[in-house]
């Protein structure tokens, strides 16, 4: 008996190093074929480890989520049988990598909690913080080294991941961090493996990791996902309403301070409000593409700032075109060009996506497969609801919210950050299905 447990420990010790190295490297550029490699194994050692496994908490787990899959199912189809209701060519390749691929990263992360007992899933989430984190304390060691070289603050520097990745990674964890201060304190329930004295550091290196970063729609998400856990968490608590007043003040000054930080480092909002009226009103078509068209000017004779206006040009004209393809133009990456392309015979140049994970998805899928979508995400936010109050609960929460939330001004549900999207949200539903089921001994 004591051979057979040290045999599954040590099965379980190279999932826990083959998932180390899965989400160290998922964000990182030009390792795609690392990244399927250490896949392949991964499924490859959860398959061994479920012939020793019993099989009930299959049917247990599916029979919880089988309204969402049941979306997901209906939305699949539609994705497979769009071209041929619209009469457009398949994107085999973009359906494949964009779509099928992340629904395997999906279905791991659901057999990691359907297979593994509950102190291994533990251990696979605190490997997920704790090497996602190790990103962020790469970061700031490398910028404190170029800050005592050079003298300057380095913002927006890229060393191992690109500034737009990290910023997702950052997002991700901070959902993660923020899930384990909840019940930590709520329920007296640890999860990661962090003191409470490390806590402030930990949210002192978040708050250091956005600015560094210089992405802005990152400190948005950052501040927004932070002002919906205190209200969530000062609507669930029972301390004293004067202290809840306190705790909401500081929170709120506290990220005010962030927010108007962000806006001095970064030029770009001196003339955001100026770039809106023109975004939303001028007949320019500079959004369309910079290399066929002039910019349009702003009142000192300078032109528009790119970012600022190309964010919600591209938003304003992408809806208002998408009326004329409610059914999609098919499921890409490239939605928003083939659109666009298609509608004003833009051939050469242009933007290849939209600054909105969202608009290219609606773009893609059309009206009916967003409507699938979301009920989809909603379903799923509704089964959390119900379950029973825990780390993987809150995580899972936060994290759909906070990716959908950026996915509205960021391009967001492609590439890595859609599959560590789908790979979490398995991950997170799973354990949080499993947290209350009681284990035979030979699960534990």
């Amino acid at each position: 008996m004591s051979r057979l447990k040290q045999k599954i420990n040590q099965r379980y010790l190279a999932f826990y190093f083959l998932t180390a190295l899965f989400i160290f490297t998922i964000y990182i550029k030009h390792t795609i074929s690392l990244q399927y490699f250490i896949l392949f194994f991964m499924i490859l050692t959860l398959v061994f480890i479920a012939k020793k496994e019993k099989y009930h908490r299959y049917a247990m787990f599916f029979s919880k989520i089988k309204i969402s899959m049941i979306f997901l199912f209906l939305l699949s189809s539609w994705i497979l049988l769009q071209p041929i209701i619209t009469s457009r060519g398949y994107h085999l390749t973009e359906i494949s990598n964009q779509f099928f691929s992340p629904l395997i990263y999906l279905f791991v992360g659901m057999c990691i909690a359907i297979l593994l007992p509950k102190r291994s899933q533990k251990i696979i989430i605190n490997i997920v913080f704790f090497v996602g984190f190790s990103h962020l304390i790469i970061l700031l060691t490398m910028a404190g080294y170029h800050f005592l070289q050079s003298g300057v603050i380095p913002i927006r520097k890229v060393y191992i991941l690109p500034v737009d990745e990290i910023s997702y990674l950052t997002n991700l964890i901070y959902s993660m961090f923020l899930a384990e201060i909840y019940t930590r304190f709520k329920y007296n329930q640890k999860y990661l493996y962090l003191s409470n004295f490390a806590i402030p550091f930990i949210f002192l290196t978040f708050v250091i990791a956005i600015y560094l970063e210089g992405m802005r729609w990152g400190v948005v998400t950052f501040s927004l996902t932070t002002i919906t856990f205190i209200l969530f968490y000062l609507l669930t608590s029972h301390h004293p309403k004067f202290q809840k007043f306190v705790l909401f003040s500081i929170t709120t000054i506290f990220l005010i301070a962030l927010v108007l930080g962000n806006l001095k480092s970064d030029k770009r909002w001196d003339s955001i409000s100026e770039t809106i009226n023109i975004s939303l009103y001028s007949p320019s078509l500079y959004w369309l593409n910079p290399t066929k068209f002039p910019c349009p000017k702003l009142s000192n004779g300078q032109c528009v700032n790119m970012s600022n206006y190309i964010r919600l040009a591209q938003q304003v004209h992408g809806y208002k075109t998408l009326l004329d393809y409610p059914l999609g133009i098919g499921y890409s990456r490239y939605a928003y060009k083939n659109m666009m392309d298609e509608k004003y015979n833009n051939q050469e140049g242009g933007f290849n996506f939209p600054h909105s994970g969202v608009l290219n998805l609606i773009i893609g899928i059309g009206i009916p497969g967003f409507i699938l979508y979301v009920a989809f995400t909603l379903s799923l936010l509704y089964l959390l609801l119900k379950l029973s109050p825990s780390f993987s609960q809150i995580f899972t929460i936060f994290f759909i919210f906070a990716y959908n939330t950026r996915g509205i001004i960021d391009m967001t549900f492609m590439n890595h950050s859609l599959k560590v999207f789908f790979f979490l949200m398995g991950l997170g539903i799973g354990t949080a299905i499993f947290f209350n089921q009681q284990e035979t001994t030979h699960e534990k």
